[in-house]
């Protein structure tokens, strides 16, 4: 009688990579108001909206940031977005209107040229995030019903992306492949990733590793460290919402095979 020997291969499954690392309160970003992320610099320092004033915190190093420094602008800000490596911005002006701007030093920000083609007859921007070093430089503005706009540079006729349901927050990547949005789900709002370019997106995955039973909103990624990074704003302890940040994949910004890529190759 032959005797089989069996021989079990055990292969590690690859669904079972953490995309992003554990929910934590950022330190120095948060104070007795709701405080809101806006973009996060080359050199770490975080910028962030707080009663719809821009504030700047420099980077301390381990993830730690320094005390808020208002910054000085024309008008109120609704949402902003800055290119992390120059001195480029888009904002929503108290008018809400979406226009570019510049920032001198850290603090000093200029108003310039008014984006018409984005105004929706009374709908409001509520988010803006730009793949600044994308190709195609694509701009995505979120408005307050739930509509989603993109375009890429000049930005100067946007359309219609469909982003898998309403959408009041949104943050694309650098590299312009990896979209995080906030999305209701059924109960309270939660963050959601989709992969893609331009115009084109996937299905919503929701970002198990920071969504909880209270509202997760206004998503902004950046790069720190080699890592990529994510802030959102939840309830939280210190006052009203709180800015908390979650650590990813190293060198996830300026990878050729990014984050985004990765995960979408292993579902």
């Amino acid at each position: 009688m032959k005797k089989w020997l069996l021989i079990i291969i055990l292969v590690p499954s690859l669904t079972l990579a953490t995309q992003w690392g554990s929910r934590t309160l950022a330190p120095g970003l948060n104070n007795s108001y709701s405080n809101y992320p806006a973009s996060i610099r080359s050199n770490g320092a975080v910028y962030e909206i707080t009663n719809y004033e821009i504030y700047y915190h420099p980077y301390n190093g381990s993830y730690s940031w320094g005390t808020g420094q208002k910054c000085t602008t024309p008008t109120l800000v609704g949402s902003i977005t800055i290119d992390p490596s120059s001195n480029e911005a888009i904002v929503t002006d108290d008018n809400n209107k979406l226009r570019f701007a510049t920032l001198s030093g850290n603090l000093n920000f200029s108003w310039g040229t008014i984006l018409t083609a984005w105004d929706r007859s009374g709908h409001y921007p509520t988010s803006i995030s730009c793949a600044w070093r994308g190709s195609g430089k694509w701009l995505y503005v979120a408005y307050e019903d739930g509509i989603v706009w993109g375009d890429s540079y000049p930005y100067d006729s946007p359309e219609v992306i469909n982003v898998g349901g309403i959408c009041l927050y949104i943050a694309v990547r650098f590299s312009g492949d990896y979209l995080i949005v906030q999305g209701w789900n059924g109960s309270n709002l939660d963050l959601y990733e989709l992969t893609g370019f331009g115009s084109s997106w996937g299905s919503r995955t929701p970002i198990s590793e920071v969504n909880t039973s209270d509202d997760e909103r206004c998503p902004t990624q950046g790069a720190i460290g080699g890592y990529n990074i994510l802030l959102w704003s939840a309830p939280g302890s210190v006052g009203g919402y709180d800015i908390y940040y979650s650590k990813g994949s190293s060198n996830s910004e300026i990878s050729s095979t990014s984050l985004g890529r990765v995960k979408a190759m292993f579902r």
